[in-house]
């Protein structure tokens, strides 16, 4: 039934497009354009009237001359062929594995009306004027260590967007081959009959995991996949999407008051079902580890609705404009770090110029509790914690950490190793705020190790 009323759809939108051109061909060839004259065009005229006698008769009298007459024509038949090119594409989008979606156009008597984007089954997701996505693409950074869960991640990425052809992804895959699970689905790889590939969108690095050195490490060969798409946003491989993720997320984001970041801690799932949440972890806490590092806490808070600005982003979860990727790089000296990623991090975004907030509301979600999985710290033969001290200085530098209770710097950069100040410059702090006014925003006291200001944090100054 589907496949006759595709055809009758394109018989009838055909036959006024094959009209059209033999009316063109008419003007120029039927009558002999070397012969129009001052009264030729007159001949044209009623030439083309007595060929053509069901040809509609309004067509030929509202043409003064012949070239106002092919114009006319043209414009007729150039909608004719949009709504048969549009016809097209939807019939072969139509194949796609469910869950995937189309785009469906409905085609007025005047011209072509505005382009509808719908789930499959009908109902409608929003138009092209308020999602303006003709080109919003989103590049997305996946770094993979031995997890079984990265094929189920990558594969709802394409599966619960609505529009998965905009969607690339970068995958940092440190497995053992023959070992370890790859980051593979059936759905990402079985494209035979579909129009649109998930694996055409997707971009591989594969790495051993004695050879990878961290989270850090994978980000920043992550972001190396890069390739001028409009929007970053990087996850963990572990990760479960809300469907049409990516409408919501640049919703969320056009309401950013200020240049800026979406990021936070994802709620939690564990097996296969995802509730939707309530609550979201509001980033406004923290507190130092014995390295003397700030490790960000959050503050369980109602889904506000609208953005929240925070004082700290999270890596499981960033998404923005490309441009504070480009602005402020990953860094891929910081080895074997842990805790520092993040604040580093987040510090050198907010000198740069980039606010972090939390999202409206949740779009992703985290599997926390991953009991008995390989984890880079204990890898036989990796000494993970001792290795980590020359990352840890590097964190001190570049955050300028001073002894406690003290103005004098924990590691004094004039005398680090080499190796800790690889492209520090590079990799360093933003130029647009000063570090001293980051401490004021966040309400932490560096010096004192307090993350209250008289008492008081930045969770109990907002107010949500």
């Amino acid at each position: 039934m589907k496949r006759r009323t595709t055809v009758s759809r394109f018989c009838l939108l055909a036959f006024p497009v094959a009209l059209m051109l033999a009316a063109a061909a008419g003007v120029y060839s039927g009558l002999g354009w070397g012969d129009v004259d001052s009264s030729g065009i007159q001949h044209s005229a009623a030439g083309l009237s007595s060929s053509f006698s069901t040809f509609p008769r309004r067509y030929v009298d509202s043409a003064k001359n012949s070239s106002n007459y092919f114009r006319h024509s043209m414009r007729t038949m150039k909608r004719h062929v949009e709504k048969l090119q549009m016809l097209l594409r939807d019939e072969a989008l139509a194949p796609d594995h469910e869950g995937f979606f189309s785009l469906k156009q409905e085609a007025a008597d005047t011209g072509l009306s505005e382009r509808k984007y719908v789930r499959r089954g009908g109902e409608q997701l929003l138009s092209k004027r308020e999602a303006d996505l003709e080109h919003d693409t989103i590049f997305v950074s996946v770094a993979a260590f031995r997890d079984v869960l990265c094929g189920q991640t990558v594969e709802e990425l394409f599966s619960r967007a609505a529009f998965p052809q905009r969607i690339f992804v970068g995958i940092v895959q440190q497995i053992y081959p023959g070992t370890d699970e790859p980051c593979h689905s059936p759905i990402l790889t079985n494209c035979t009959n579909r129009s649109f590939c998930p694996m055409d969108n997707i971009r591989w690095r594969r790495v051993l995991p004695h050879e990878a050195t961290g989270p850090p490490f994978g980000r920043y060969v992550a972001g190396l996949m890069y390739q001028d798409e409009k929007y970053f946003m990087m996850i963990d491989s572990h990760s479960r999407l809300l469907p049409n993720w990516d409408v919501t997320v640049l919703k969320h984001y056009r309401m950013l008051p200020t240049k800026g970041v979406i990021s936070f801690y994802p709620p939690a799932y564990e097996g296969q079902k995802v509730l939707k949440t309530s609550m979201l972890i509001f980033m406004c806490s923290a507190h130092f580890t014995r390295e003397n590092i700030l490790r960000m806490d959050g503050k369980a808070v109602i889904v506000p609705g609208k953005p929240i600005l925070q004082p700290y982003t999270a890596a499981g979860f960033l998404f923005g404009h490309a441009d504070f990727v480009r602005e402020v790089p990953f860094d891929p000296y910081l080895d074997y770090i842990f805790n520092g990623e993040e604040i580093t991090y987040t510090i050198r975004l907010w000198t740069a110029g980039w606010d972090a907030y939390l999202p409206p509301d949740a779009i992703i979600w985290h599997y926390y509790n991953r009991h008995n999985v390989p984890r880079i710290w204990n890898q036989p033969g990796v000494d993970f914690y001792r290795r980590s001290v020359v990352g840890e200085k590097r964190v001190h530098i570049i955050l300028k950490t001073t002894v406690s209770n003290s103005t004098e710097l924990l590691v004094d950069p004039s005398v680090a190793e080499s190796s800790v100040l690889r492209e520090i410059e590079k990799y360093g702090l933003g130029k647009e705020r000063s570090l001293e006014d980051y401490w004021k925003f966040a309400m932490v006291d560096p010096i004192h190790r307090k993350t209250e200001v008289k008492m008081e944090g930045y969770c109990d100054n907002v107010r949500i």
